[in-house]
């Protein structure tokens, strides 16, 4: 009878135990939001005030976060949060965890109860021709109640069914309206499963983090209240900051596997990195087919029907936690392998890629060098660049030289940016000492310079820089301060708009009161942003971006991720210019613009980005939309055709110039099969970018 007790007893235990560490976790959380508008109000370039305003702010992105669809919560859980719309700010000021503990036991009940309707849903097969509609007023409001809430979700679904097998048909040039029914039922079945398992993931990807639901919820409030001070204030978890850090760097935390997905959606190991835990397991080999991943102590994820990129979003949620990875091997036999990742930093060969260099032979000789990041080595010495994108990029030109440049090109589209001090270093390489940027925090009459303090230059002729919209932060110094400087043209689409720098501090007392980010370590921290960027003639590249000198049509100009766009973003007012600052002599261009003008008749390629950025306009409004496989192959279709439009090799036209590897490396690449298949890959799309042959075209006048 005693042994009968007990085992009643056990489960009520481990349900104490676990409500207990959910409390323990929401206080934590609460305590990391009062800390958060403490560092905040001390170390903000613009401090927001802890009252109603902020606190619907907050409100309101916490929602979003959770349920963008509006497809989890129903109109009752809506009045039930209701309160605290206008009282976070108290809650905040007094670390309380009303307001997050409800969150969590309304959500908890809501995603169970969703992912038990996906399961119904998804047992019975979609009836593709059947007219249905999702209206705008339904798909962006709360559902009433539970059957509100699966019709919602059934109509979800069926969209995102039809949307997959469209596309596999148009991908496929399937036709005629019999035989694209027949295709689409005989689809029917494997896409509804596909599409069921990514549902079940999605509704349950909080709770299946490695510290719980509490956690990853508590984790979204501190997030949405870094963010409502600006886009680029957040609040890290250690792992995250660990990444964020890796970003810049070189060292990351590592498995030491990489993923491929084939063509029918598998996802299996594709490569494994000497030394490191994949490797040094025993277990793993190329080939292993993913199945389910487990963080300790949480519910195991099927992801044997997730592809390569929503897996690696679900491995990077943790650096220190241990895995248990399950593998199917080529025999079917299943392995689960435990795996923890451990920092593992990239060879000499791999900061040498980051830099890639051609050479463009035509009429003239022009270099081409494609910069993705502005990264540093982050070694023990501070003042140690040795490893730094800016010296890569002089390694770079050195070598090009060799060649006997006309003119050189640096493509910074899609560069986000990282290191300040690099941008700084790499502004040096051009321009022959001087101011290169101005900041300042709160006190706009306290303003500091930086320099370039090293007389000569790297490189000092012809030179064109490569933005578009994703080009941003560091990006947009080097290419506003080589404008300014009448250095360089500047040619493309403005750029993001990101004109503010960022210092990372430790959720703690102790540094907030001696002002030293350094002097802790904690489970959290918060990138702060302290101080705006101004160029030195005053103005600001924030919010409004670096407006190119020779304007390129860009799918950037339409889409809604610039700056700008951001619901908290800072402005910027104009200071006063550098007293030192002196440009070079004026470049021509009004003659460059109007070559452009007379070039812009070759290359239908940027009429052809106008028209499919038309369609993503169109395509953001609120629309009723037809839930049946005709109107979705109708707008699959329209979108293939947009795109067709758009491929690179069919819009350049004569080729102007040969992509060549630069002499100096071209033995070391031809010594290694796999640097030559690489080379080649970058060869060609360097051959084929419309961009990169109208900067050719532009710079061989």
């Amino acid at each position: 009878m005693k042994k009968t007790i007990s085992t009643l007893l056990l489960p009520v235990c481990l349900c104490t135990v676990a409500v207990a560490q959910q409390q323990i976790t929401a206080v934590a959380r609460a305590k990391d939001a009062f800390l958060i508008t403490r560092l905040a109000a001390t170390l903000h370039v613009q401090p927001r005030a802890l009252n109603e305003v902020l606190s619907n702010d907050l409100y309101n992105s916490v929602l979003e976060t959770l349920d963008d669809q509006r497809m989890i919560f129903t109109s009752e859980d809506m009045r039930r949060l209701e309160p605290f719309r206008y009282t976070l700010h108290q809650q905040i000021a007094k670390q309380q965890t009303a307001f997050l503990t409800t969150l969590v036991s309304l959500y908890n009940t809501r995603i169970r109860q969703a992912d038990t309707m996906v399961t119904g849903i998804c047992s019975k097969p979609f009836h593709l021709g059947t007219p249905e509609l999702l209206g705008a007023a339904e798909d962006t409001s709360y559902p009433a109640g539970a059957a509100a809430m699966r019709a919602k979700l059934y109509k979800i679904i069926k969209l995102a069914v039809l949307n997959d097998i469209a596309g596999k048909l148009t991908d496929n040039g399937v036709g005629g309206a019999a035989n694209v029914q027949h295709q689409g039922d005989s689809l029917e079945a494997v896409v509804r499963k596909k599409t069921a398992a990514f549902f079940h993931r999605n509704l349950l990807r909080y709770a299946t983090t490695p510290h719980g639901l509490t956690d990853a919820i508590g984790n979204i409030y501190c997030k949405s209240l870094a963010n409502c001070y600006d886009p680029h204030t957040e609040y890290f978890p250690v792992s995250e900051k660990e990444n964020f850090d890796s970003e810049l760097g070189q060292k990351r935390y590592r498995f030491g596997f990489q993923l491929k997905e084939s063509e029918n959606g598998d996802v299996s190991i594709d490569a494994l990195m000497p030394g490191s835990p994949a490797f040094r397991s025993g277990m793993l080999n190329v080939g292993d087919k993913l199945v389910t991943l487990q963080w300790q102590g949480e519910q195991p994820v099927d992801i044997e029907q997730a592809g390569a990129t929503e897996i690696s979003s679900l491995l990077s949620s943790s650096n220190h936690d241990q895995l248990y990875l399950t593998v199917k091997k080529t025999d079917g036999s299943l392995r689960k392998v435990p795996l923890v990742k451990e920092i593992v930093t990239d060879d000499a060969d791999e900061d040498a890629d980051k830099v890639k260099n051609f050479l463009l032979k035509g009429q003239k000789n022009i270099g081409y060098i494609l910069l993705p990041a502005f990264y540093t080595s982050w070694g023990n010495d501070p003042n140690d660049q040795s490893g730094g994108c800016a010296n890569d990029v002089t390694k770079a030109i050195i070598k090009l030289k060799k060649d006997k440049l006309d003119g050189l090109i640096l493509d910074l589209r899609f560069n986000g940016g990282g290191s300040l001090q690099e941008a700084v270093a790499l502004a040096g390489i051009f321009i022959n000492a001087g101011p290169v940027l101005q900041l300042c925090g709160r006190d706009t009459t306290a303003i500091v310079t930086l320099r370039d303090v090293n007389r000569g230059t790297v490189y000092d002729g012809p030179l064109m820089i490569l933005v578009n919209g994703y080009s941003a932060s560091a990006s947009e110094i080097l290419a506003g301060t080589l404008q300014d400087y009448h250095r360089a043209v500047i040619a493309g689409s403005d750029t993001y708009g990101k004109a503010t720098s960022q210092v990372v501090w430790p959720l703690d007392t102790v540094a907030i009161r001696s002002n030293n980010p350094r002097v802790a370590q904690t489970a959290s921290y918060l990138k702060v942003t302290g101080e705006r960027l101004y160029r030195i003639t005053g103005e600001a590249a924030q919010f409004t971006g670096v407006i190119p000198d020779i304007a390129l049509p860009d799918v950037s100009d339409y889409s809604n991720e610039k700056e700008k766009n951001e619901p908290f973003a800072l402005h910027s007012k104009a200071i006063a210019p550098n007293k030192y600052y002196r440009p070079y002599p004026a470049l021509p261009l009004a003659a460059m613009q109007q070559k452009a003008n007379t070039l812009f008749t070759k290359y239908p390629y940027f009429t052809a980005v106008k028209n499919y950025g038309t369609y993503l306009q169109q395509d953001k409004e609120e629309n009723d939309v037809q839930l049946t496989l005709a109107d979705a192959l109708k707008r699959r279709q329209q979108l293939r055709d947009l795109q067709k439009t758009l491929s690179t090799d069919k819009v350049v036209g004569e080729s102007l110039f040969t992509v060549e590897t630069v002499s100096f490396d071209a033995a070391k690449i031809k010594a290694d099969a796999l640097s030559q298949e690489m080379n080649e890959i970058a060869r060609k799309y360097v051959a084929t970018d419309p961009y990169i042959h109208f900067a050719f075209a532009l710079m061989s006048e």
